[in-house]
């Protein structure tokens, strides 16, 4: 990045300038947003972050937030900010979760899927509109839960990026967090396909989770999928102590009955297996 002129900044403050916004630029991990709080914190304070801006050091994406200039910046970028710098109980989940960790070789493909973000319901602040404009291109869908007793943080693990960390759903969270989002149609096949590249799953997390759970169609959904794959996992799970409720429930349109866990699901599941 060339240095700017005089015009940009005063020559007396000149060497000032430019080893304070070196060390600002040393400090802000590439591909990441920075916002007004974390400037500050940096004494980079919004008069100085305005004048960055008109030195070509810095883009200004939205009300107190930036990127630096000619950076590549996607929506990952955005949730190391709302985590690392605004404290948000925000983390990447679902579907985007194991894609991430490597676990979803059945992604559909093309521009427009949707990336999946969950806000622990105890975090009352909205997603700031910078975000939300910033990577609406990125179709970020963030939904409030409390699909889990305990911490907001249960089950969560740190993914690295090329210069950031960000929290992520393990797969075992993952998983539930899917069939909690998306359990209708050619999702519930899709989540078979997903569970089948499940192998690793640790049964202790998965027991946990399944107990603090609090959705009974999750957990019957989770349980029905599980068996239908048959991994060696599913054998140390202790299914009595896991609260799967009473009387019957439906997912999508139903039609095709599991009474075990009486659930009505809208595909055949065996049918899956075999396309």
């Amino acid at each position: 990045m060339s240095v700017p002129n005089s015009k940009n900044l005063n020559h007396p403050m000149r060497t000032v300038g430019q080893t304070k916004i070196s060390q600002l630029l040393k400090r802000w991990p590439n591909g990441t947003v920075a916002v007004q709080p974390w400037l500050n914190s940096q004494e980079v304070f919004r008069q100085l972050a305005v004048r960055y801006v008109q030195g070509k050091w810095l883009s200004k994406i939205g009300k107190g937030a930036y990127i630096k200039e000619s950076d590549t910046v996607d929506w990952t970028g955005g949730v190391f900010t709302l985590q690392s710098q605004l404290g948000f109980k925000v983390h990447v989940a679902g579907l985007s979760a194991l894609e991430l960790l490597g676990y979803s070789h059945f992604v559909p493909m093309g521009e427009g899927n949707p990336k999946w973000l969950s806000k622990h319901k105890s975090d009352k602040r909205p997603i700031p509109v910078w975000f939300r404009v910033y990577f609406k291109k990125d179709n970020v869908t963030c939904i409030e839960q409390g699909l889990f007793d305990g911490a907001w943080d249960k089950a969560l693990v740190e993914h690295t990026l090329s210069d950031y960390k960000i929290m992520v759903a393990n797969p075992e969270r993952a998983i539930l967090e899917y069939l909690h989002f998306d359990s209708q149609g050619a999702s519930v096949a899709h989540g078979l396909l997903l569970m089948e590249n499940l192998i690793t799953l640790r049964p202790k997390v998965i027991q946990e989770l399944l107990e603090s759970c609090q959705s009974v169609k999750v957990k019957r959904l989770f349980l029905v999928l599980a068996e239908q794959v048959n991994h060696p996992w599913l054998k140390r799970l202790n299914v009595e102590k896991i609260d799967l409720g009473k009387g019957k429930r439906v997912v999508g349109g139903g039609g095709y009955y599991n009474a075990k866990y009486q659930l009505s699901l809208p595909v055949d599941l065996n049918e899956v297996n075999q396309t």
